[in-house]
């Protein structure tokens, strides 16, 4: 089964009295039902990605758990899987591989971190 999440619909106008062309029309419409899911990102998994929310509501396939996500994000950014640990929170605590991921979760990647 397709997990559609935004449906853009193109709208072409009439031609009006001053166009000789029509008028194209874009929106995007969130279907109701369906998973959004955004990811926090910080310090280095900030720079990998290469902004600060990552959402994952154009994905086909959501992450199921923290551990899918951790595999999805692997796949979709190479230099992640580089990185020596992540921590993830979900809701603001800190989540083990195994925890469920629902929709409207506020989930966090926090990379490694060091200083004095």
């Amino acid at each position: 089964m397709i997990n559609l999440v935004a449906l853009t619909i193109a709208i072409i106008g009439k031609r009006q009295r001053f166009h000789s062309q029509p008028v194209t029309y874009k929106m995007n419409i969130k279907l109701i039902g369906q998973r959004s899911m955004e990811v926090f990102l910080f310090g280095i998994a900030k720079d990998i990605v290469g902004k600060s929310v990552l959402d994952l509501s154009d994905y086909m396939e959501k992450p199921n758990s923290v551990g899918e996500l951790i595999l999805l994000m692997n796949h979709s950014y190479p230099e992640f899987s580089k990185l020596s640990s992540i921590a993830v929170a979900v809701n603001g605590e800190y989540a083990s591989n195994d925890v469920t991921l629902q929709s409207n979760d506020e989930i966090a990647i926090i990379p490694p971190v060091s200083g004095g």
